[in-house]
């Protein structure tokens, strides 16, 4: 049986600290004695270390505390022995070190052991943030047993495949969350949201699935393992960037569907309603006359209307006041005339109680190619190619 390590003075050491000193160092836990012992190089390799196995939550290094070795079983065992420079300057040296690792910072918690008895120690449990993680010298280590390694290309390939899968994840979670919340408000959309997540986002994990193993297999087929790990590590890092694009156009699907729910375009109408009355005032607030003043009270008379939740009708009302912006724009110095806002509250109400769409522009296409087939083939701006992006943009 090990001896307890911790004499009675040290009864106050928490069950963890206990637990590890008991134990002794090993890959995951690091005993030194020193605060100057602790450099941006151990606490990459630790974080590293953690980062290699999902089943590992952290590293943990005591710093203040030495190793002894039981004489009957050979075992060794940490012994407390304090801090030389004190509590606060550790503290600072530990938050300083982790700092100047790369690309960010690791996540240090510090826990303060028995610092009201003589020999106080620091325990320390590290986790990665970014891994693979290099010190401020560019060395991407890792530890094994009581020592330190540099990682392998297979190594370093299984950490940024694990980094990228968990940013795609989290993503992925974000837009499942906004496709659960948007499906209750588009109805027959369902279908279509079924099939653009087994596009978006079943194909291409199934397509990076198959890259991280073939990353896997490749070094021990190849010739030379390192290029082999490094044509596996550009093809899975192209799978990924493909799999992220994609779910980044469905998380804007998500968003344009949400636009036009019911509720979402009858705020947008409201919005352009007060768009339309604000620039009204900007372009007859100086007219005083008896004409102007009516003209105002039956434009706020039509603005001030109902809103229906009703997306076509409402989906309709947003193209008429966005043309009609449009039209203001076009009009002389960019502003419309008493006359031109008279017309528009004239015809506005006629087109509200029937809406309809204006007929398609059909040109003369035929006459077009017989006078000059070769400029209307070879010119982006002739009235057939013109028409033609019209076609393939619905």
């Amino acid at each position: 049986m090990t001896k307890d390590p911790q004499p009675s003075r040290f009864k106050k050491v928490s069950p963890a600290a206990k637990r590890i000193l008991a134990l002794g160092e090993s890959d995951r836990y690091e005993f030194k004695r020193d605060i100057d012992a602790v450099t941006p190089k151990l606490l990459a390799g630790l974080a590293n270390w953690v980062s290699l196995d999902p089943d590992r939550d952290a590293a943990h290094l005591l710093v203040g505390v030495d190793e002894a070795e039981d004489t009957d079983t050979g075992l060794v065992y940490g012994v407390p022995c304090g801090l030389a420079k004190g509590l606060d300057k550790s503290v600072a040296r530990i938050q300083d070190m982790a700092s100047k690792v790369r690309p960010i910072p690791v996540d240090v918690r510090i826990i303060e052991e028995v610092v009201e008895e003589p020999t106080p120690f620091i325990r320390i449990e590290i986790r990665p943030t970014m891994a693979p993680h290099f010190d401020d010298e560019g060395r991407r280590q890792t530890r094994q047993g009581r020592s330190t390694r540099a990682l392998t290309d297979d190594e370093l390939l299984g950490i940024y495949l694990d980094r990228e899968a968990g940013s795609f994840a989290t993503r992925f979670r974000q837009t499942t969350t906004e496709l659960q919340s948007a499906v209750g408000a588009v109805g027959g959309q369902v279908d279509q949201i079924a099939d653009a997540i087994e596009t978006n986002i079943a194909e291409p994990i199934a397509r990076m699935t198959a890259t991280a193993a073939d990353a896997a297999d490749a070094p021990h087929s190849a010739a030379s393992s390192a290029d082999s790990a490094a044509a596996a590590a550009d093809s899975a890092s192209y799978e990924l960037e493909d799999v992220q694009r994609l779910v980044k156009d469905l998380h804007e699907v998500v968003e344009q569907i949400q636009e036009e729910e019911p509720q979402s375009l009858a705020s947008r109408v409201i919005g352009t309603r007060r768009k339309i009355w604000w620039e009204f005032t900007v372009d007859t607030f100086e007219h005083t006359s008896v004409r102007a003043t009516r003209l105002a009270e039956q434009l706020r008379d039509l603005l001030q209307g109902e809103v229906a939740i009703d997306a076509a009708h409402n989906t309709w009302e947003l193209g008429l006041w966005e043309e009609l912006l449009n039209e203001r724009k076009n009009q002389n110095r960019g502003r419309g005339t008493q006359a031109w806002w008279s017309g528009v509250v004239k015809e506005v109400p006629k087109l509200m109680e029937r809406p309809q769409y204006g007929p398609p522009n059909l040109p003369d296409l035929r006459a077009a190619i017989k006078a000059d087939i070769d400029h209307e083939v070879d010119d982006p701006g002739s009235v057939t190619n013109q028409f033609r992006a019209l076609i393939d943009n619905e």
